[in-house]
């Protein structure tokens, strides 16, 4: 894409020189792909309040992300990940179905035709998705994740020498 650029060196004095006033927009993946890698936590609130100060959208892009990775329902709402983003794409999953989800700023810029998708999703995806979020809550797979994920990690610690 034209006019793009992409700060590979995720450092907050990197994130510094990336900006001017001729960005719209950061774009952040929370989770890097489908890996498991999170952007360093230094550049968090500098990210947000860079955005303010040029007056550029905060958008974060969850759509590989999944439900639940990271023992929330998005990932960027661990920690202090996204500190009002402006706009939020949700993943979608294997059913045809997506979602933005938009701050003020965003959603009153948009009128009925502006936003076009592929996977809008019809009467069937959205009731099964729908039944997926309830059968998330009623069988407590959020918490399950954090509790496997804590386990994980003492486990690994017993065979790796000096992290007990």
């Amino acid at each position: 894409m034209p006019d793009v650029e992409i700060v590979e060196d995720f450092t907050v004095p990197s994130l510094e020189k990336a900006f001017s006033d001729r960005v719209c927009a950061f774009v952040l993946e929370p989770v890097q792909g489908e890996g498991a890698s999170f952007p360093f936590r230094s550049i968090h609130a500098r990210r947000r309040e860079l955005c303010d100060k040029y007056n550029a959208l905060l958008v974060v892009d969850e759509i590989q992300c999944g439900l639940g990775r990271t023992g929330k329902y998005l990932p960027s709402s661990t920690s202090d990940l996204t500190r009002r983003p402006d706009s939020r794409q949700v993943p979608r999953g294997r059913i045809p179905l997506g979602a933005m989800i938009g701050s003020d700023r965003v959603a009153g810029c948009l009128k009925p035709g502006d936003h076009g998708t592929t996977f809008g999703g019809g009467p069937l995806a959205c009731r099964l998705a729908l039944e997926v979020l309830d059968i998330i809550e009623q069988e407590g797979m959020i918490a399950r994740v954090t509790e496997m994920g804590n386990y994980l990690i003492q486990e690994l610690k017993i065979w790796r020498p000096g992290t007990r």
